[in-house]
């Protein structure tokens, strides 16, 4: 009964237009809408009953709920603040230039690295999934040199931060004209060619939800005129990246239009669809291998290198790498209770910082919430953190605290408050 998955996008539509005047819950309900959708969609094509995502079960009420559930209380966070209206916090001008300089540096030094990697790829269309294999398999590099791996490793890290911080200096820095041009080429042009350099169209997406969710943060500050402008920019940003995403699908699937079509429809509507036709139910877990495989090598416990050891170790009657959102990783790993019960914690401690330690207006507070809305929108695919990125995590955390503190203005708005315990 495909239907049933049309409990979620109702749901998630009705929110949407409940929340309508908070322009982050709205667009974070919008955006599920548009994938669960997306996923029943995909149950009507006619390669779905031949395909794996059909899995071996139909789709489930029991599910759907388990996964509306999980969703809602992941959103809650971003669901229960409301709207941030216009950010007064100012920051120390001359350190956010000395920040901006050295990721703007860096990112330069990406796009040049890059560019002969996208001319091999667009040179080489035919072997296009054999490249994207192999950069899955073996990793993004773009140098031998350590230092400079090192740096790049950082640049892709911190570009959520820096598309918070683009959109800042457009409505709160006042000159700085060149420096805010090279920024936007850092957070607009260096994740596209990325995306295109390593054959893998989720850079490009990620990078254009990162800017969309930051403008919406800065949505009320901007003049009317700049926001249509803005609309307009963004509106081309996306026809782009859109247009990457197709053309990834044709070189990728060379089957004719039908096959092409699938894999579009599949990209967006998968996760919740495999939750149901593949995970649901199951008794074979991974025991952290999926979603904490780092965190298991930090306290000495076995681990996998890669993905492709994982893959290759699990005898699973479904595929380990395939999108099953946030909630799939978790329940691949421990099932439904534990799944539920690390759903409320990430919800318990996020609305905790959000409220006590990382307070409105500081800049804190809102670049806190605008990473969280952009994870968990990033988080319908599959956990971002996943693996051995459990140690991006950590570094985003190191970033967060590093930006915040060397942001801060001489007479400080954008204080850590730190609750009282209580006796």
């Amino acid at each position: 009964m495909s239907e049933y998955i049309l409990i979620l996008p109702a749901v998630f539509a009705f929110l949407a237009y409940r929340n309508r005047h908070n322009l982050l819950a709205c667009s974070l309900y919008a955006f599920y809408t548009l994938g669960s959708f997306t996923g029943y969609v995909l149950t009507q094509q006619s390669l779905y009953p031949d395909m794996e995502n059909s899995g071996y079960q139909p789709i489930s009420w029991q599910a759907c709920l388990y996964l509306l559930v999980g969703c809602l209380i992941l959103f809650y966070p971003v669901t229960s603040q409301t709207p941030p209206g216009i950010i007064s916090s100012k920051v120390n001008d001359r350190n956010f230039s000395i920040l901006a300089y050295i990721f703007i540096f860096i990112s330069f030094i990406f796009i040049a690295l890059a560019i002969p990697k996208v001319s091999n790829v667009m040179n080489n269309v035919v072997d296009f999934t054999a490249i994207k294999d192999d950069v899955m398999d073996e990793g993004f590099h773009l140098s031998d040199i350590s230092i400079v791996e090192s740096l790049i490793a950082n640049q892709i890290i911190l570009r959520p931060f820096f598309a918070f911080l683009f959109m800042y200096a457009l409505c709160r820095i006042d000159g700085h004209r060149n420096m805010k041009i090279c920024l936007g080429i850092a957070v607009l042009v260096t994740p596209l060619v990325h995306s295109m350099a390593a054959a893998h169209r989720n850079i490009a997406v990620f990078a254009f939800l990162d800017v969309a969710v930051a403008f919406l943060v800065f949505y009320n500050t901007f003049p009317k005129k700049i926001r249509k402008s803005f609309i307009i920019g963004l509106s081309v940003i996306g026809g782009a990246v859109l247009l990457i995403t197709v053309l990834f699908a044709v070189f990728r699937f060379t089957d004719g239009q039908e096959y092409v079509e699938y894999s579009l429809y599949r990209y967006l509507g998968e996760p919740f669809v495999d939750f149901n036709t593949l995970l649901w139910n199951t008794d074979i877990y991974t025991n952290g291998h999926k979603s904490f495989d780092y965190a298991r090598s930090l306290l000495g416990m076995s681990y996998y290198e890669n993905n492709v050891a994982m893959r290759d170790s699990f005898n699973a009657p479904y595929p380990v790498y395939y999108f099953y959102s946030i909630i799939g990783s978790f329940y691949m790993d421990f099932g439904p209770y534990i799944t539920m019960m690390l759903l409320v914690g990430i919800c318990v401690v996020f609305t905790w910082l959000l409220r006590c330690v990382f307070k409105r207006p500081a800049l804190s507070f809102y670049m806190l919430l605008f990473l969280y809305t952009a994870e968990t929108i990033r988080n319908y695919f599959y956990f971002s953190f996943m693996g051995m990125n459990n140690l991006i995590f950590i570094k985003m955390c190191i970033f967060y605290l590093v930006i915040v503190l060397f942001l801060r203005p001489a007479a400080p708005d954008d204080r850590l408050v730190i609750p009282k315990s209580t006796p």
